[in-house]
């Protein structure tokens, strides 16, 4: 993952990062599963999956300063 998205996997910060984000995903996924895999969740946790690598990856950008 960290090699497809461009990012050093060496770095303390960018494992913290990634495996905070997988750990999320599969605690959705595994939810989701749960419930019984209801069609009508399936977007919602795609879309939820999606803004949160969006927000794990902001979180390594450097912040602008004012």
């Amino acid at each position: 993952m960290t090699t497809r998205l461009g990012l050093d996997a060496g770095d303390p910060a960018v494992r913290l990062v990634v495996d905070g984000y997988l750990a999320y995903v599969d605690n959705a996924c595994l939810r989701w599963w749960e419930a019984g895999c209801p069609e009508e969740l399936r977007s919602p946790l795609v879309e939820s999956a999606v803004g949160a690598l969006t927000g794990a990856l902001a979180a390594l950008s450097p912040v602008p300063e004012p």
